[in-house]
């Protein structure tokens, strides 16, 4: 034996005694999960207390007039009762409230309550791009609540119970309580939005549409097969039930002026939206068979036929591109091809449109842009495409570059879905102040601009975006319109939208394998029609739910910032000590607790019960709490607090190999 090996172990039990020795004059230390140790004062945060338990509590719900709205918003804020899906979505909408109804079978209810800030909840079930999901606290382990599917359960529930009971429109007929009127230019979704808020402060609102069907985009951009034109309808008609008047087929600027509405009404709200299409400027760009994608989709929409050949090449890779792509198919394209600047995980468009349309049989060529149109006799005969290198530059701005690589496609039509352009040719008679783009300049928050009594709303006010962030935005422009007939100051005691801080609506989709999902807390998804099938069709894609599987759903909703535990066990899946015990009843549409139990002994008060709390109900004892911090100081990444799951041994094969 070495003289090394006969001193190393007297070496090592020195090192450990001196260890322990300066442990022992060290203040006491604790570990946060599953960080290093840290300092005592810092992180100590006290025993676990469960101040509430769900038992009959009736669901909370935003039940407030368009003037009280955001106020009571506020409220809820002040107090930490904002729902992460409400406080995410652009308009506020109560999804929380929405799914707690449903889920004691009042479906009709819960689509009254999302109507107060979406005024087409049907519409929306079918196409609303749905951030509230984004942020849907059950994608921590499982995937997000089927809000908007949920939306278009309420309407066909609501439709069964209540519009079919009272065909006149009595449920919603609104009497005039104020003389003053309103003019609104545009019936989309933002001027829709506007007269529903104005409506039922008692003004009397006309709405003047360029095109002989109301809805905007709604009915002349998105397809059928996406949504049912007998919801956007019957939405519609209710508002019309409701006391709003509509002037279709009004051109404003040839059949009537700005200045003899202005003449006419107490305020004009203009809310036409991004409503002209763009074409690239390219070499053959004037062929016969170039389109834009808002001329195409109209020209289908509206059943006016659109002769586009075998052979369809859709620039753009969003969702109006991929509804190109799928409506040409419809339309009688064999072969629909989609050229997409991005790279497949890149696409702007939602997963629903991309893969739906993979499924028809779209292909897609990803990283190649457009670089001119092939022509033959003044028609298109094909497109060059040239490989894309970069999208951005190195300040992140939006400054593609290409590498020299060329395609040539042949095709008998080009699509382009690369944005949209404003019409205002109306607006030349009134001294609106523009910016360098032509776009009016309009304060978001107010929707004013720098003419009195002339106020914006929808996409005109914020720049092209989402169905609800124009309902959204046209709330706030709504508000003001009354403000101002009424002398008040726009801003003077004016509350503004509540939208949680970005650490709170983090973006949370689940990484566990569907295998290790408990088959109760799966997302119910919509069934769909055959792929092969729908691509000649115009049937709806997606077919809806059975009672049972709505209220399945709904049920999955876990109640967030309630402040009343619904045992959704998720303290107990996050615990690194094992030292919590959840066990619940099944109602029949809730979970309840009937157990918690908190074993103190072996508790470390890291305090990752409270911050993964989704309804708030867990907090730590004060009189134990040194420390004053942050909130967002609290708040781990999913990967930090999640033990691995013991049943992935359960799924690996003899290699260990998943």
């Amino acid at each position: 034996m070495s003289w090394g090996n006969l001193i190393k172990p007297w070496v090592s039990l020195a090192k450990g005694s001196s260890e322990t020795l300066k442990e022992f004059f060290r203040p006491p230390v604790t570990r946060r999960y599953p960080e290093e140790p840290a300092d005592l004062s810092s992180r100590w945060r006290g025993p676990l207390r469960l101040r509430g338990i769900m038992d009959d509590q009736p669901p909370p719900v935003t039940d407030a007039t368009p003037e009280e709205f955001n106020g009571l918003m506020q409220e809820l804020h002040a107090t930490n009762k904002v729902a992460p899906c409400m406080g995410g979505c652009p308009a506020n909408v109560d999804a929380r409230g929405q799914n707690a109804l449903a889920a004691a079978g009042r479906a009709a209810e819960a689509y009254d309550l999302v109507r107060r800030r979406n005024i087409l909840p049907g519409v929306l079930g079918y196409v609303c791009n749905n951030p509230c999901e984004d942020v849907c606290r059950r994608s921590y382990f499982e995937e997000p609540l089927a809000i908007r599917q949920l939306h278009r359960h309420c309407y066909e529930m609501y439709d069964r119970e209540v519009r079919s009971a009272d065909t006149t429109g009595g449920y919603l007929r609104k009497r005039h309580t104020r003389p003053e009127s309103v003019a609104i230019i545009g019936a989309g979704p933002a001027g829709l939005a506007t007269s529903f808020d104005l409506l039922q402060m008692g003004y009397r609102v006309t709405i003047h549409e360029r095109e002989e069907l109301p809805g905007g985009l709604l009915a002349t951009g998105i397809p059928p097969y996406r949504l049912d034109r007998g919801v956007l309808s019957t939405e519609i008609q209710d508002l019309r039930h409701m006391g709003v008047q509509m002037e279709l087929g009004v051109n404003v600027g040839q059949d009537i002026t700005m200045r003899e509405l202005r003449e006419q009404h107490d305020a004009v709200v203009v809310a036409v939206g991004y409503s002209g299409g763009r074409v690239l400027p390219l070499p053959g760009a004037d062929a016969a068979g170039v389109w834009s994608a808002l001329d195409f989709l109209r020209q289908y929409c509206l059943g006016l036929g659109c002769q586009l050949g075998r052979r369809i090449v859709v620039v753009g890779g969003g969702d109006v591109g991929c509804d190109c792509s799928r409506s040409a198919l419809r339309c009688g394209a064999t072969h629909s091809i989609q050229a997409t600047l991005e790279a497949p995980e890149e696409m702007p468009a939602q997963k629903i449109e991309s893969e739906g349309a993979r499924e028809e049989g779209v292909e897609f060529m990803h990283s190649w842009g457009p670089d001119s149109i092939l022509t033959e006799k003044g028609s298109v005969a094909g497109i060059r495409l040239k490989k894309v290198a970069s999208r951005f530059d190195q300040q992140g701005n939006w400054n593609p570059q290409f590498t020299g690589e060329s395609r040539d496609v042949s095709c008998d039509a080009v699509i382009f879905a690369v944005g949209q352009s404003l019409q205002l040719g109306f607006l030349q008679e009134e001294d609106v102040k523009m910016d360098d783009h032509g776009r009016p300049i309009v304060d978001r928050a107010t929707g004013e601009c720098n003419v009195p009594g002339l106020f914006f709303a929808g996409d005109i006010a914020t720049g092209p975006a989402t169905i609800i962030i124009a309902m959204g935005q046209a709330h706030e422009t709504a508000l003001s319109v009354h403000r101002h007939i009424q002398g008040r100051g726009l801003r003077q005691d004016r509350k503004a939208p509540v939208h949680p801080p970005s650490y709170y609506l983090k973006k949370l989709y689940a990484a566990s394998p569907m295998e290790l999902m408990e088959p109760s807390n799966r997302r119910i998804h919509m069934p769909e029609s055959d792929p092969q099938e729908r691509r000649h069709s115009s049937e709806q894609v997606e077919l809806g739910w059975t009672e049972d599987e709505a209220r399945h759903e709904s049920i999955r909703c876990m109640r967030c910032q309630t402040h009343y535990c619904v045992a959704c066990t998720l303290c107990a899946r996050v615990c690194p000590d094992n030292c919590i015990d959840v066990q619940a009843h099944d109602t029949g549409y809730e979970r309840r607790v009937s157990r918690y139990d908190f074993f103190m002994e072996w508790c470390c008060f890291c305090g990752l019960c409270q911050d993964i709390c989704p309804t708030q109900s867990l907090t730590l004892a004060p009189s134990f709490d040194y420390v004053s911090s942050s909130r967002k100081h609290f708040f781990y990444d999913r990967s930090q607090m999640v033990r691995p799951s013991p049943r992935k041994d359960l799924i690996q094969d003899k290699d260990g190999k998943p």
